[in-house]
């Protein structure tokens, strides 16, 4: 998997999403928009939950080559507040061109550690509430990889 920020804006967003991200099945990425991507590798276009950044995801993901594996779109949420109308909109004009759309909830956790896997277990060593939407999400890109090599492998 693959990891790019479709603006520079959202390029922090990208890189704490790689740490998060990071186990024993996922070993992301981070590409700068352009760079070619492997054939095999799930691109990921990550935004922040705000009005420019999905816009630039939004051109980012529109103008994508079709000879290139559909990406993911993962909106960041930068507030523990829904998406304003217009970012949902966007989200939803674009659904059709990505291969899914997954959200990282904003995690409040993450203010408080230096390196964003710190927050994904309390101080006593359990999991986290954060380390619960982490690893579902986790789950989701793992199955919509799969399902993405599968349609790959027999196309309709």
């Amino acid at each position: 998997m693959t990891l790019i920020a479709p603006h520079p804006e959202c390029l922090h967003a990208t890189h704490v999403a790689r740490r998060l991200l990071e186990c024993a099945e996922i070993q992301p990425s981070v590409h700068s928009p352009g760079e070619p991507i492997p054939p095999g590798v799930l691109p990921v276009v990550v935004a922040l939950s705000t009005a420019h950044a999905v816009r630039e995801a939004a051109r980012m993901v529109t103008g994508w080559h079709p000879e290139v594996q559909r990406p993911v779109l993962l909106v960041v949420a930068d507030a523990p507040l829904p998406a304003p109308p217009i970012v949902q909109h966007r989200i939803h004009a674009v659904r059709e061109r990505v291969a899914a759309v997954l959200h990282l909830p904003y995690l409040l956790a993450l203010r408080a550690v230096d390196d964003p896997q710190d927050c994904l277990t309390t101080p006593r060593g359990r999991p986290s509430r954060a380390h619960r939407h982490v690893r579902r999400l986790r789950g989701d890109i793992i199955r919509t990889h799969i399902n993405a090599m599968t349609k790959t492998r027999n196309p309709r």
